[in-house]
């Protein structure tokens, strides 16, 4: 290989499980399509640019990757074979998108991999409410705070912070989840900062899950 996977992608390789087919919706360059080849039997990459395909399939060509390229828009284009699908590096709400706008053709697909830049809740009950678990999951710093979070076929009940946070991450107590939520409540505590209706509901929703994830130091340092 000719690159190196952020610290964000190597995570994201680490929770998928082996699979048979899988498609990576937004591939971007294609790194981390070409390493889900070491999960996976056949990996399918998609860009719905033009100037982003080239991209996707110049490195697979440069890189003698066996990822099929595939140009087109999310789930329009889902071959028949695929049983998981990642979605990673976009915001919620074009996740949310991707995921409605075909949901018969999720019917065959056993895991799903997202994550959300942004309206992270959004997406969590998206896939809760189309039949989806978490099972793992957990939170990555890279410039910023990103959850990565894998789904898988099932029905489960969720809190309002479960909800917000990903179930996994917090009932695991996640380390950068935590550092996340601490970041958030220093910016809405932050002198001069307007705390609107919303930016106070927000507030309020970081104040009490960092009670719920209140942490002992020395516990942090095992």
């Amino acid at each position: 290989m000719t690159f190196s996977l952020t610290n964000r992608l190597k995570e994201s390789l680490e929770l998928l499980p082996k699979t048979q087919s899988l498609l990576d919706i937004g591939a971007d360059c294609g790194f981390l399509a070409i390493s889900f080849e070491k999960k996976c039997s056949k990996v399918y990459a998609s860009e719905n640019k033009k100037g982003p395909y080239n991209s996707l399939v110049s490195t697979i060509k440069k890189n003698d990757s066996s990822v099929i390229p595939l140009y087109g828009d999310g789930l329009e284009i889902l071959p028949n074979d695929v049983e998981t699908i990642s979605i990673l590096g976009m915001g919620g709400l074009t996740i949310n998108r991707i995921l409605t706008k075909n949901m018969d053709k999720l019917k065959n697909i056993k895991y799903i991999l997202v994550s959300p830049q942004s309206s992270i809740h959004l997406t969590i009950k998206t896939l809760n409410d189309l039949g989806y678990k978490n099972i793992k999951g957990k939170y990555i710093f890279e410039t910023r705070y990103y959850p990565v979070l894998l789904y898988a076929k099932g029905k489960e009940e969720l809190t309002d912070l479960e909800l917000f946070f990903g179930k996994v991450p917090f009932n695991n107590k996640d380390e950068n989840l935590i550092k996340y939520i601490d970041s958030e409540i220093n910016r809405y505590t932050n002198i001069g900062y307007k705390l609107t209706k919303r930016n106070l509901s927000m507030y309020n929703i970081f104040i009490q899950a960092r009670e719920i994830l209140k942490v002992d130091e020395s516990e942090r340092e095992k």
